[in-house]
Parts: structure tokens; sequence; C-alpha cells
């Protein structure tokens, strides 16, 4: 596989298609919505309030009740947005230059849940990996006094490589999925034939978005640590180093920082989200192309209505 080609393909269908780039956007840009109101809540008034009409339970029962609709939201919203990027990449790979939203969506809608079962399967590895490692940890110090934690250390470290290597296997089978209109158990066989012909080349593929990403976010984070700390050395400055109420002053900076930087932060984590989206999935359609001929996708802008 060409792997500066698939580089070279996915920008210029990323850069192309900005279509994508709404799409990508819209999840993260909800949630900042959505820290963004209830940042500026003032805890003790609305649990005081729900206190006076419902014992304290059924109050806090209703708080996580609320978070949790609006994490099902997001985390729906996420695999539609992920799922609609697949789908423009493979019509754009086949020459399709023009789509539109309802194209995408209609396109998407009988892949969405395999990629919900998918998603759903790779989280509850990852939390049956990550939970197995806990347990060993906490067998280890119980029985060596804590000193053979040390011993532990190397395996959590292993955890950034399965992690990248998962994500990678998700991809690749979210591709399958979208592209092939392949089942769950399909898509994971296909992913799986075409990592043991292509690990190399999808490691180095791996390895180039992953440090993309940190990099541009580490970038993209430092002025939010920056701007969350000027209210204390703008205060450090006039009264030297005796600092008034310093907990309060930071609150009130973070407050500023979400309404000003976090929209913005989150717009562009959804655009370079598109972006290793898309990459992953010209990555896909050149293994697959590359190994063995595949029927192409039907593309939803020919039918009518």
């Amino acid at each position: 596989m060409n792997i500066g080609g698939v580089f070279t393909t996915s920008w210029k269908i990323f850069w192309r298609h900005k279509i994508l780039w709404v799409i990508g956007i819209t999840p993260p840009l909800f949630y900042a919505i959505v820290v963004l109101g209830t940042s500026f809540l003032d805890p003790d008034r609305l649990f005081s309030a729900l206190n006076n009409s419902w014992p304290n339970f059924y109050g806090a029962i209703l708080v996580v009740g609320i978070g949790v609709v609006f994490l099902a939201i997001y985390a729906l919203a996420s695999v539609l947005a992920a799922t609609t990027i697949v789908r423009g990449t493979c019509l754009a790979d086949q020459g399709i230059e023009t789509f539109t939203f309802v194209d995408l969506f209609r396109g998407s809608r009988d892949n969405f849940w395999k990629v919900i079962g998918l998603y759903a399967i790779f989280g509850g590895a990852f939390l049956l990996v990550v939970g197995a490692l806990w347990a060993l940890a906490f067998l280890v110090v119980i029985a060596s006094m804590g000193v053979g934690l040390l011993c532990l250390i190397p395996l959590f470290f292993l955890l950034l490589p399965v992690n990248m290597l998962g994500a990678a296997f998700l991809e690749l089978a979210k591709a399958a999925v979208v592209a092939d209109g392949l089942g769950i158990g399909a898509a994971l066989k296909r992913a799986w034939g075409l990592f043991g012909q292509n690990f190399w080349n999808i490691v180095l593929v791996a390895v180039i978005l992953d440090v993309g990403m940190y990099v541009f976010s580490f970038i993209l984070i430092l002025p939010l640590y920056a701007l969350m700390f000027i209210p204390l050395w703008a205060q450090l400055g006039q009264d030297g180093m005796q600092v008034q109420d310093p907990a309060s002053n930071m609150f009130s900076s973070m407050r500023w920082i979400y309404l000003i930087v976090m929209p913005f932060y989150m717009v562009i984590v959804g655009i370079l989200q598109t972006f290793l989206r898309t990459t992953w999935a010209a990555t896909y359609l050149r293994l697959v192309s590359a190994s063995s001929p595949v029927q192409p996708l039907a593309p939803a802008v020919a039918e009518p209505g």
C-alpha cells in the first residue's frame, strides 16, 4: 500500500468536501454547549431548589439522569457522525463530487446500529482489559505490601500501543460495515484479515495519525492553561504575593475559558477527527482494493426523491 497516496487521497477528499467538517464538528460542539451551560449553573442553588420539591435522593437521581441523557445523545451523535463521514469518504473515492446531508444520512441509517454494536464490543473489551489490570494491581499490592506494583508499571504502559491498535482495528471494521455493508462478525473478520496482511502499514498510518493528533491537541490546549491563570497573575502583579481567594479566581477564569476558547477548541477537535476518519476510510479502501475486489458502494445520491 502506498501510504503517501493514502494521505494524499484523504487530504483531497477532506479538503474538497467541507460538508464532512460540519458533520464532524457537530457532536463536539454540542458537548461544548452543554458544558458551557452547566458551568454557569450554581450547584448550591440548584440542589436547594430540588430539595424543596423532592427528597435529596430523588433530586440527585434527577440531576444524574439528565447528565446520562445528554451523554447518550452525544454518544449517538458521535457514532452517526463517524458513520456518515466514512460514507462520504467512500462516495468521494468513487468520484461522486456532490452529495448532501440527506444523501449521507440515507446511506448511513442501515449501518448505524451495526456501528454502535462495534463500539459496544470494543468499549466492553477495553473496560474488561483495564478492569483486569486494576484487579491484578490490587491483588499484587495486597500480596506484596505495594512493592510488586513496580513490576506492573510496564503493563500499564502497554495500554498505549494496545489502545492505538485497537482504535485502528475499530476504524477498519467500521469502514467494512459502511463501505461494503458487512455485518458485525464479517466486518471484524475482514479487519482482522487486513491486519494480518498489512500489519506494519497499518501501524505506520496509526502512528502518523495519533502523533499528529496529540501534537495538534497539545498545541491547542496550551492557551487554555495560560488563560486560566491570567486573573491570578494579574492579582499577583497588583497585590504582590498575597492572593485573595485563589479558588474563586480560578473558577471565574475557567468560566471565561469555556465561554471564549472551548467552542473554538471543540471545532478544531471535530475537524481533526474528521480527517482521521477520512484517512482510515481511505486506508481501508486501498487495502481492500489491493487484496481482493469487492462490490462498490451503492451511491445514495443516485436514488430518486
